[in-house]
């Protein structure tokens, strides 16, 4: 399509993905660069509302989570090359090492798997069972919306650590939106919003170990904690729905393809 006569705009949701687009042959000018972004008041204003209601408490019950426990959460779908055997098996590193003790994982995305791999949330299961981890690495139960905004609201802790790169997922802007500090990996677009240290923690993709590290580190030091949790308040405010619509209209009303090439959120 790109090489013939129809006018093609790609949107990408990272830099590495229009790298990576361009490197196969893709022309620049018909590449556009949009981070996704949320409405942030409405978001926080449903996570006051699922906090106020006691929801996540309700879900610790239901899904046998002691509520004594700090809960790292891990959202989004059930599929593959989303880093959920990286979190377990950093998950068994931390038990290992008797850092587990008032700590569990939860995994959301329950009904959330794609038929292309029917077998992986039996696959995920059966790694928690063979690591003895079963009560201490949870795969949560079906959760509705204000559900899901309940656990970033009340978790301790987020990590998305997908292997490959992808866009900004939603699921680390809602978690920054609801206050949650955030461990994933330096890949796609986190990399080119997350400020190491500052607004969040960066790891090395499929590497359990560092995962493990980052995940105890960011759960004991409390200071780090605090900032991490502002910061990410902070970058998450400047990813609204507003920008988001901005850069797609821009991508896909101006003339011709424009020779800058990869175009960031609100350019004209």
């Amino acid at each position: 399509m790109v090489a013939g006569r129809v006018d093609v705009r790609l949107v990408v949701g990272s830099e590495s993905i229009g790298r990576a687009l361009m490197a196969s042959g893709v022309p620049e000018s018909a590449i556009s660069m949009v981070i996704n972004g949320m409405d942030a008041g409405r978001f926080r204003s449903l996570v006051a509302r699922a906090g106020a209601a006691g929801l996540f408490r309700r879900v610790r019950e239901r899904n046998g989570i002691a509520l004594g426990q700090s809960m790292v959460l891990v959202p989004g779908r059930r599929v593959p090359g989303r880093g959920h055997e990286d979190v377990i098996w950093a998950a068994d590193v931390l038990a290992r090492r008797g850092r587990l003790r008032n700590s569990c994982v939860a995994i959301t995305g329950s009904g959330l798997v794609d038929a292309r791999w029917p077998g992986y949330q039996d696959h995920l299961a059966r790694l928690i069972r063979e690591a003895g981890l079963r009560d201490r690495v949870h795969l949560l139960g079906p959760l509705n919306r204000s559900e899901i905004a309940a656990c970033y609201g009340g978790c301790d802790l987020v990590v998305r650590p997908p292997r490959v790169p992808g866009p900004l997922g939603y699921s680390l802007i809602e978690a920054m939106l609801a206050g949650a500090p955030v461990v994933t990996t330096a890949a796609g677009a986190a990399r080119e919003i997350i400020d190491h240290g500052r607004n969040g923690l960066l790891v090395p993709p499929g590497r359990p170990p560092a995962l493990a590290e980052a995940i105890e580190t960011a759960l004991t030091d409390r200071e780090l904690h605090t900032r991490l949790a502002i910061g990410g308040r902070v970058t998450a405010g400047r990813l609204s729905q507003d920008a988001m619509l901005d850069g797609y209209e821009a991508a896909l009303t101006r003339a011709t393809p424009a020779r800058a090439g990869i175009r960031r959120p609100g350019a004209r």
